[in-house]
């Protein structure tokens, strides 16, 4: 089962690098990687399935500066950035 998952894994890689490295291109906030930033939160938390998309929710509203995207699908808008603090998967887009 082991090898399976692992194969399984090595093939979804290079798509989801892919993935990211488009929405990369196409989110024109500023991105941090590794970074969480809490507070300022414009409410309801959103689902979003990348950082793009995420990005592109934070574009769409007037009052976003800030956008924290967490994987699998968490993304809060913000109204202004905080102090960055090491989150492992998590992804800041910053105004």
């Amino acid at each position: 089962m082991r090898p399976l998952i692992l194969a399984v894994l090595a093939a979804l890689t290079p798509a989801l690098a892919a993935q990211q490295q488009q929405d990369a291109q196409q989110c024109p906030l500023a991105l941090h990687r590794g970074v969480r930033v809490s507070g300022n939160d414009i409410e309801p938390q959103r689902n979003a399935s990348s950082f793009g998309a995420c990005c592109a929710l934070c574009t769409q509203e007037k009052d976003c500066k800030v956008f924290f995207w967490k994987e699998p699908a968490v993304c809060w808008l913000k109204t202004k950035a905080a102090p960055p603090v090491p989150c492992a998967g998590c992804v800041v887009g910053a105004a």
